[in-house]
């Protein structure tokens, strides 16, 4: 089904799932933190080349971009493909829990309010969220997904390395051999863990 498809790879460098709109050049890092008019002149590009008259689409991404998938997913088939027979939009590994239950969840909770204060993410506004959420929570897709109307499937692996030391790390922050054990071990030591909570 795909032999005439065209595949285009954005390499994601913006740290906010192309989102962020600063005016102002951030004077100690001389970087202007500008990842929705990044992603907007490149989605006008792909337009311009004849994603326009795409009948089918896909928006992808894996880690990052499977976060900024999910918080794109709504609005780039509404204002950017609209007239596609067919979006549809895959998260691969993007699904970065907040999990208030589990351990380091206020270092998940300060990491992301960094990200929406240094990027001034008030794009995070059109989710039109069901539920009441702070602004940080907004990139945290267990808040999103319900209200994603865009087909979506999103793939999570159970062994993803990032995922499972950003929402373990605290069990063995003490003991760096341990850690290791753990992280290089995932089969036999997160099941438990999990089981904890």
């Amino acid at each position: 089904d795909f032999y005439n498809w065209n595949k285009v790879h954005v390499v994601y460098c913006d740290g906010s799932s192309f989102l962020g709109d600063v005016e102002e050049v951030d004077p100690q890092t001389n970087i202007t933190y500008r990842g929705a008019r990044v992603f907007n002149a490149i989605m006008e590009d792909l337009l311009a080349k004849g994603m326009s008259n795409a009948d089918n689409v896909i928006l992808s991404g894996g880690s990052a971009g499977g976060l900024a998938t999910l918080l794109h997913c709504d609005s780039f088939r509404q204002q950017i493909v609209p007239n596609a027979k067919r979006v549809k939009c895959i998260s691969d590994s993007g699904f970065f829990m907040h999990a208030k239950n589990l351990p380091g969840a206020k270092e998940r909770e300060d990491y992301f309010t960094r990200v929406v204060e240094l990027h001034v993410l008030k794009a995070l506004e059109y989710n039109n969220l069901s539920v009441s959420v702070q602004n940080f929570q907004c990139l945290f897709p267990e808040y999103l997904v319900d209200d994603i109307q865009t087909p979506l499937f999103i793939l999570e692996s159970s062994f993803d390395y990032h995922q499972v030391s950003s929402l373990f790390r605290n069990i063995y922050n003490s003991n760096r051999k341990k850690q290791n054990y753990y992280y290089n071990n995932l089969n036999n030591s997160m099941i438990p863990n999990i089981q904890l909570y």
